[in-house]
């Protein structure tokens, strides 16, 4: 039975991979049409360009040529007889610019998809040519298709087929169960939009950046060239994003935005219920237990806030690692754990450091606080020597990431280096003991909007019970001296995470007195995450504790009961959401290039003005005639003369950061440069210089340095684990790794 289910999963991937691979052999259509379109009036009008075309399903490849004076002007792609068939953006048709291209998916056989423009003539606008290509993304795209499906389908048949992994009714239970648990919180995704959150935008431009930083040549990506009309910005730099190389290649690869953002989701959401409940198995030795815990904390109420409502892609990611760290701390300070797992800490605080550096912040300084508590345990020779091994080696591990990240963040004056975001401290951005603790919450709003239209923050009606299991349990707890402490540790911090996410917390106090570094956290309640945690940890162990004690019955009810107040009110949350929500269909994320958040990674010298600033996209200066001007991403190449008989300044459509250098293409002279306060760099041009220019960035060496150094050491970690693989061939992992 065994043989022939897998023979039957070969021929069907065989079949598959070759369909998919056999519409290379197809040629790729292109279709040029001339256009005259000329307005001059102030009203909005849509006009079709060109002739309607026949396509077949595949991505298409848009170009046109026009010129504008206004910046409202749109162009994008239509069907009447089959609009849900073809799916475009509207894509600004920027002042400064000629040509414009944008990306088309066509998901069937249309007869009638038409280039329309919505245009506002002030001042002039005109197309003259439109060119339709199709792109070889569509072939790659179905490529990507049958192989992630035929990836999928050997999974799940690893797990829950004959002969699999889960090979006892109890382990596909629990299979099942984690299933569910990602079903559960995924259901936002089946929609055939994509639900919009507060910071939606950002990280789609975050996405879109990765895989154009990667197509200009950059590995890793530092300065995403698409932001702020193509001036770029280092989101990079200060924003980890190692885990949106995923979703950036799968971008590459013709998937749209919305696609890939989803698909992103749904893999943190799985990733979350297994790291989960394999870190709860790994603590608490209760595979019924780790199970509801991954059930209470992927499904708990400020996760799927920052999931849907906030779209806080750093922090839900972040929020999958937090168990792993935990882990790896109970490991080396628990006399349970047998060896120390100090790689487990260490790869926790790397998924920490390269999704959201504020979620890193607050976990080292909770982690400041355990080890004050177990101080007597840290002088341990064993447990200081783990300690050590994880430090050096999450250093080791994301060396590559820090060194760029310290190095621009002390040598660049931005506004979030000097203060320009702080304001007037962030008490009073707590919850009050009623938002804390409120039962029902609605799944929109923004903070802070009052009650009624508030965001869902809380720990929700779940971790409400879990609270009071976890502390009646504590009370009762009095033999397993070992047992108590980690309930009472998990109290203790889920209730030092509450408060701190409240406006009662000395936030401005400490503030004042020289902890400025904590105004970066803007909103206290972020300890939610942490103090989610906190309590289903402790909640698990409490009836853990319970169920040794023979108290079935009793589990039983409270286990009910966190299920069925989970369900409630996380649904609550959902399904309101879904309700209310703005959905729509993201194909490219283009026209919002603006949205750099609070401009925290901007130059303080620079004013974001959308009307003046990051507009002028073509070099200009004083004296300087240009011959020719390419751009490529974010490399610059011009020829250019400068006719006066002193220093002059060639203004190019670049932002400067460190890093940034130009020189002259013959004789690799280099220039200095200078920002200006439209946000483009300024070269200084010699008297009478004549030449072409190279402008791009450039990696310091010791960048370089520490991208080696990080990718020894993930070399050996990778080797440390085949190595314990090999080793131990007949293991099923019941034993934590060192």
């Amino acid at each position: 039975m065994k043989k022939k289910i897998w023979g039957a999963y070969g021929f069907l991937c065989a079949v598959l991979l070759l369909m998919a691979a056999s519409s290379f052999l197809r040629k790729r259509v292109t279709y040029e049409m001339g256009v005259n379109l000329h307005v001059t009036e102030g009203e909005v009008k849509e006009a079709t360009l060109g002739k309607p075309l026949a396509l077949s399903r595949g991505v298409y490849e848009v170009t046109v040529e026009y010129q504008a004076e206004g910046t409202e002007n749109t162009i994008f792609a239509k069907s009447d007889t089959r609009s849900g068939k073809v799916g475009s953006d509207a894509i600004l048709l920027e002042r400064g610019k000629t040509e414009e291209s944008f990306q088309v998916w066509v998901s069937a056989d249309v007869p009638d998809v038409t280039i329309r423009t919505a245009y506002q003539g002030y001042n002039g606008f005109s197309v003259s040519k439109v060119t339709v290509k199709e792109s070889i993304q569509g072939r790659t795209r179905e490529l990507a298709q049958a192989v992630l499906f035929c990836l999928a389908l050997g999974i799940f048949l690893r797990f829950f087929g004959p002969g699999g992994r889960l090979d006892t009714r109890e382990k596909r239970r629990t299979g099942y169960q984690l299933l569910v648990t990602v079903f559960l919180a995924s259901i936002p995704l089946l929609s055939r939009g994509v639900y919009i959150g507060h910071d939606s935008g950002f990280h789609f431009l975050r996405i879109e950046g990765v895989w154009q930083g990667l197509a200009s040549g950059q590995l890793p990506v530092r300065i995403q060239p698409n932001w702020l009309h193509g001036y770029g910005y280092p989101v990079s730099l200060f924003y980890g994003d190692a885990l949106l190389y995923v979703p950036g290649v799968f971008r590459m690869l013709g998937f749209s935005v919305q696609e890939v953002y989803e698909g992103y989701v749904l893999a943190v959401n799985g990733f979350t219920a297994a790291l989960t409940f394999y870190c709860l198995k790994r603590i608490l030795g209760d595979v019924r237990m780790a199970s509801l815990g991954s059930f209470l904390y992927t499904l708990s109420a400020y996760r799927l806030a920052n999931v849907y409502t906030r779209a806080a892609l750093g922090e839900y990611s972040a929020m999958a690692f937090l168990p792993l760290a935990l882990y790896g701390f109970w490991s080396i300070f628990s006399d349970y754990s047998g060896k120390k797992n100090w790689m487990a800490l260490a790869m926790g605080v790397t998924g920490l450091l390269e999704t959201h550096m504020l979620s890193t912040e607050m976990a080292a300084m909770l982690a400041g606080v355990l080890c004050l508590v177990m101080i007597r345990r840290i002088f341990q020779k064993e447990t200081f020597l783990a300690l050590i091994k994880a430090v050096v080696l999450a250093l080791l591990l994301n060396l590559w990431f820090l060194i760029p990240f310290l190095d621009e963040m002390l040598h660049e004056k931005m506004n979030i280096t000097v203060g320009i975001l702080s304001g007037s401290g962030i008490q009073e951005n707590g919850l009050t003991v009623g938002e804390l603790f409120r039962i029902w919450q609605h799944g929109t709003g923004i903070w802070p909007n009052g009650i009624q239209g508030e965001l869902p923050l809380g720990i929700g009606l779940a971790m409400q019970l879990a609270f009071l299991i976890l502390a009646l349990t504590l009370i009762v707890c009095r033999r397993d001296k070992e047992e108590r402490k980690l309930l009472a540790l998990n109290l203790g911090f889920a209730l030092l995470t509450l408060y701190g996410a409240t406006k009662y917390f000395p936030w401005d106090f400490l503030e004042n007195a020289g902890f400025h570094f904590l105004s970066t956290l803007q909103f206290p309640w972020r300890l939610l995450g942490m103090g989610t945690l906190s309590l289903t940890v402790g909640v698990c162990a409490a009836l853990a504790y319970l169920k040794k004690q023979g108290r079935q019955k009793l589990v039983r009810l409270c286990t009910g009961l966190l299920v069925t107040f989970t369900l409630l009110g996380s649904g609550y949350t959902l399904f309101t959401f879904m309700e209310t929500a703005e959905v729509e269909e993201c194909h490219e994320e283009r026209d919002a290039t603006y949205y750099v958040s609070g401009g925290e990674y901007l130059p303080a010298d620079i004013e974001l003005d959308e009307e003046e600033a990051f507009h002028p996209l073509e070099p200009r200066g004083n004296g300087v005639e240009i011959e020719s001007f390419q751009k490529q991403y974010n490399k610059i190449r011009v020829t250019c003369k400068n006719t006066e008989s002193e220093e002059t300044v060639l203004e190019v459509p670049i932002l400067l950061y460190k890093g940034y250098k130009a020189w002259d293409a013959e004789t690799k002279e280099e220039f200095q440069m200078l920002r200006t306060d439209l946000g483009m760099t300024g070269i200084m041009l010699p008297a009478d210089y004549e030449g072409t220019i190279r402008m791009e960035f450039l990696a310091p060496l010791w960048w370089n340095v520490s991208e080696i150094v990080s990718l020894c050491a993930w070399i050996g970690v990778l080797v440390y684990y085949m190595g314990k693989k090999r080793k131990r061939p007949g293991s099923d992992g019941s034993s934590a790794p060192a």
